[in-house]
């Protein structure tokens, strides 16, 4: 009787555990769900910084392996 008990409470501390992981994982997931990043570009240039610093001559340079759009940036639209 004493092996039935310990193979029970090692079945209901796997359980527990697994449990617990599962509740963990639902509950991050939902903290996250529609938080918006700080910085929109996620650490890559944007579009005016770009125009900023290339030079006319970079620009030249480059050809058309600069896109056309990134030489004029957006018009900027109140939030």
């Amino acid at each position: 009787m004493n092996a039935l008990a310990t193979i029970a409470a090692v079945l209901l501390a796997l359980a527990a555990v697994c449990g617990t992981a599962y509740l963990r994982g639902r509950l991050a997931r939902h903290l996250t769900a529609g938080v918006r990043p700080t910085a929109p570009h996620a650490g890559f240039a944007t579009p005016e910084q770009l125009h900023d610093h290339l030079s006319e001559a970079a620009v030249r340079r480059a050809g058309t392996q600069v896109r056309p759009g990134l030489l004029v940036p957006p018009p900027r639209t109140p939030e």
